[in-house]
């Protein structure tokens, strides 16, 4: 990506590419795999920004601009209804896909419950899903740190339209998964400096207790790593696994991997 100083600039550029609802923004889709046999269960998705003056911009490289800007929230509903249109592609597929799950910043929740609710519906409405269970929306664990109250309401609302939540970042140091029964999400994904223990000597049953512990409240654990630590979460309770090296997919490859004469690892 080139160096972009000018933050007013860059986030200008970005409101102009959401206003065009065309390229340069891009759907792109990562695998959430089985522990044990590596198929695809779910997706997540990312906008990537094609840009001619930035070059390729990814989720990690213009969230930290956007995220606690107006332009954070409309990024997430245009991925949003671009995930949507995108729903009768994974359905029938063998295994099923349990879900399509997408990042939503903070600063949408700490704003305005009411508006996230009501926006969220107004695309579910107009995308006409007859299966709104198929949506995964991803919270980062900050929403947590300020009121974990708003947290609470907010995803309680989110589940009032059968969409499911997922809290992300889970396990680091400075996150106590006990907020988690307060909040009660579908879902968490445990971050990728908790699942690096996975197999580790010192600890060997410090990510397999982190995952009992999630899954005891009644919650769905998922966990993002490098690929070799998906071979050490399968004896464990996981629900899936994200390569947080894994080259993105177009929404073409992504269905054509779900498809049983597909090739995959399966270790």
């Amino acid at each position: 990506m080139k160096n972009i100083s000018d933050k007013r600039t860059f986030e200008k550029y970005v409101e102009l590419s959401l206003q065009s609802g065309v390229s340069p923004l891009e759907l792109v889709f990562v695998p959430v795999a089985d522990c044990d046999t590596g198929r695809p269960v779910a997706f997540r998705v990312q906008t990537v920004i094609r840009s001619v003056i930035a070059g390729t911009l990814r989720q990690e490289d213009y969230a930290h601009i956007c995220d606690k800007r107006d332009t954070g929230t409309e990024l997430f509903l245009q991925s949003l209804r671009r995930a949507a249109a995108h729903i009768s592609d994974f359905k029938g597929c063998t295994p099923p896909i349990r879900f399509i799950s997408l990042r939503c910043p903070a600063e949408a929740v700490e704003n305005s419950r009411t508006d996230l609710y009501e926006a969220i519906a107004g695309v579910l409405k107009k995308s006409r899903i007859t299966d709104p269970s198929f949506i995964m929306v991803e919270f980062p664990a900050e929403i947590l740190e300020k009121s974990t109250d708003k947290a609470r309401r907010a995803l309680q609302d989110i589940h009032s339209l059968k969409v499911k939540t997922m809290i992300t970042g889970c396990g680091k140091e400075d996150f106590p998964l006990s907020k988690l029964v307060t909040v009660q999400p579908y879902a968490v994904l445990l971050d990728k400096t908790a699942v690096a223990w996975a197999g580790n000597r010192d600890k060997p049953m410090l990510v397999s207790s982190m995952i009992t512990y999630i899954k005891n409240m009644g919650i769905e654990a998922y966990a993002e790593g490098t690929a070799d630590k998906r071979r050490e979460l399968r004896r464990t309770d996981c629900a899936g696994f994200i390569d947080c090296e894994a080259v993105p997919l177009t929404a073409e490859q992504a269905v054509k991997l779900t498809k049983p004469e597909s090739e995959y690892e399966e270790l």
